[in-house]
């Protein structure tokens, strides 16, 4: 409590070195972008009281948006942390092992052989129901549909084997990977604010064939190769929800060989309740001749996928 009259809606306590540290917590909506300033000032000013009053220890305002300058002012001057509901739940999971893996991936030499940056070649794109199109680039075309607003239908890169899918998703990672450590950094040093850069969850689809469920997939990638300590996918799907990811699903083309039909529609399935959520974002890769697995994607995205199909410059292989 606040006061006798004023309460705000939780009250956390945690142990910093042996010792409780409790928190206020107020969650502020907004309304057309700016924060309902006929509430705020009612309680902004009362945590000092509190806090003189041995009640709290400090207090934090959760807003679904940017507060407006003059709310953001008035809450700092109070003596209250801000963050959107979107920051507090990426700072949830640390992904910074992960982020360093996947630049390294692209950027560190294998031996003798040269870093995948080094050699690697932009891929030129058309649309797949329009192949009379003039090609163009990929990567950007990527990036403007990362930037866009959500929710945005997913995209499907379609190739022949050895065209540079998996090669592209990676490097789509590791652009994706940086920015988010840059945006790690600049809030190290004081300057966090604005919508965190998405992380990009590359998963590679044969994984699928070891396991049944997607609650599993989702948990073994997040333990295994994100390196986050006790994930959790109830988390993992409101950070979905929120627009903190890009679903990269690699490899459609080995689950195709190697799996039946009922193994391929399964994550076909998953992808799409993943995808559900209205702040996903999903990019999907296979085969462009047309098997099963390319039609079924499309199937269950409801002929809703942006489909897009790599070509060779001149159509040379």
């Amino acid at each position: 409590a606040l006061s006798d009259a004023h309460r705000a809606d939780f009250l956390v306590t945690d142990l910093l070195r042996g010792k409780p540290v409790r928190t206020v917590v107020q969650c502020v909506t907004t309304k057309q972008g700016r924060a309902d300033e006929e509430l705020l000032p009612k309680f902004l000013r009362r945590l000092s009281v509190a806090i003189k009053n041995n009640k709290v220890d400090g207090g934090e305002i959760i807003s679904d948006n940017d507060l407006s300058p003059e709310a953001q002012s008035l809450a700092e001057e109070e003596g209250w942390s801000v963050r959107r509901y979107d920051q507090l739940i990426a700072s949830l999971m640390d992904f910074s092992l992960y982020l360093d893996d996947v630049i390294r991936d692209v950027n560190e030499r294998n031996g003798s052989m040269p870093a995948i940056a080094e050699y690697y070649v932009p891929l030129q794109v058309v649309p797949e129901r329009d192949q009379k199109a003039e090609p163009f680039a990929l990567l950007e075309h990527v990036r403007k549909w990362i930037s866009a607003d959500s929710p945005q239908k997913p995209l499907m890169l379609l190739g022949t084997y050895g065209t540079g899918k998996t090669t592209f998703s990676r490097m789509l990672a590791c652009e994706l990977a940086q920015q988010c450590r840059e945006a790690q950094q600049r809030a190290l040093a004081g300057h966090s604010g604005g919508t965190p850069p998405r992380i990009p969850i590359l998963i590679n689809l044969l994984d699928y064939v070891h396991t049944s469920r997607l609650e599993s997939l989702i948990l073994w990638q997040l333990s295994e190769k994100c390196h986050v300590r006790n994930p959790h996918f109830r988390l993992f799907e409101e950070m979905n929800k929120a627009g903190l990811f890009v679903i990269i699903l690699d490899g459609f083309d080995e689950l195709a060989v190697r799996a039946d039909s009922q193994t391929i529609e399964r994550p076909l399935r998953d992808a799409e309740r993943v995808e559900a959520d209205d702040g996903a974002f999903q990019i999907q890769t296979g085969h462009g001749d047309g098997h099963a697995a390319v039609e079924l994607a499309d199937h269950v995205a409801g002929g809703n996928a942006g489909i897009l199909e790599h070509q060779f410059p001149g159509g040379q292989a």
